[in-house]
């Protein structure tokens, strides 16, 4: 009831939650089009197993590509460009992410103590912290990461050292004999993982409150968040419950605003690709506006859920500190 009472009546935590909401969304889309279309050979003769091939349409094919260098070079360089600017915006909205979480913290902490804020104070205390929090996320994702990299180099090895065999026989055992290892390795990886990845889940959020709340530095917050974890197993746990059907109604009530968006920008391209297997400009460009506009939505729903959820755990986090004195004090 606290958290709503703050997420109610501080609306400006509510930018810092759709900057912190924004952080992970990407989409796509394509175009064709002009006097220098070109295309694959629809194959309207015979489907036999054995069908001849068309010289001439292959020649074609390939006059094609041949008169088409220049454009084909430079939708290359715009693909290529569009990946490296998505990137970068995806590095830069996580560490704007990293602050607007920690300014939530501290919005939250300081209208509990009953002192007055804004969103540029609570977003300067969070930026201070970012570097501190990005260290804080690579010790505990570090181990889930290094196990994906093994595990895909050893498929990687096994695949290609049974791939490169010359014998036929001898190279269907060995893919044989790599699959088996891969799904074996596949499921003691998840094993591994899964469990991990649930205990960093609930970790983290103690770890992130150490951070911005006790000026803790990368290794003594997580230090800090597994001494709070164990001593409050229940009290977590059943925090995880709660948060999780607030993201489940929250997802509902973003599927409203966010599904009439979709219909109207991307089917339009849908149909248009199923009937004629191409999509004009015009309907690329709508559907590329109606997925920015999705994110937008999206993120918006969600940035009330993230306020939320973010108050509601700094209350039970102090709640929890004051728990842990009471019993240190006691023993």
């Amino acid at each position: 009831k606290r958290g709503w009472h703050i997420t109610w009546n501080f609306k400006y935590l509510w930018w810092l939650g759709f900057l912190a909401a924004l952080g992970g969304s990407a989409g796509g889309g394509g175009s064709t089009g002009g006097n220098s279309n070109f295309s694959f050979p629809s194959g309207s003769g015979s489907s036999s197993g054995s069908a001849p091939i068309d010289e001439a349409q292959i020649n074609r094919f390939m006059e094609g590509l041949s008169n088409n260098g220049g454009l084909l070079a430079g939708l290359g360089v715009a693909i290529s460009v569009l990946i490296a600017c998505l990137l970068l915006f995806s590095v830069v909205m996580w560490f704007v992410r990293l602050a607007a979480e920690a300014g939530l913290i501290h919005g939250a902490y300081t209208i509990n103590q009953g002192e007055k804020s804004s969103f540029g104070a609570a977003f300067a205390h969070g930026r201070q912290h970012m570097g501190t929090l990005f260290g804080v996320n690579l010790i505990l994702k570090a181990p889930m990461f290094l196990v994906s990299i093994l595990f895909a180099c050893i498929a990687l090895f096994a695949f290609g050292g049974a791939a490169s065999l010359s014998n036929a026989e001898a190279m269907e055992s060995s893919l044989a004999a790599a699959g088996g290892t891969f799904i074996l390795l596949g499921f003691c990886a998840v094993c591994l993982l899964v469990p991990y990845s649930f205990i960093v889940a609930l970790m983290y959020p103690i770890a992130q409150r150490g951070v911005v709340l006790g000026e803790m530095e990368m290794l003594d917050s997580v230090r800090h968040a597994w001494a709070v974890l164990k001593a409050n197993v229940g009290e977590m746990l059943l925090l995880g419950v709660i948060f999780w059907f607030m993201e489940l109604i929250f997802g509902i009530v973003s599927l409203i605003f966010i599904l009439p968006i979709l219909a109207a920008t991307l089917l339009p391209a849908g149909i248009s690709f199923f009937n004629t297997q191409t999509v004009s400009t015009g309907l690329a460009i709508l559907a590329g506006v109606g997925t920015f506009a999705t994110m937008l939505a999206g993120s918006a729903v969600s940035s009330v859920m993230v306020v939320l959820r973010s108050s509601t755990f700094t209350l039970a986090y102090l709640e929890l500190l004051d728990k842990m004195k009471l019993s240190n004090a006691a023993d």
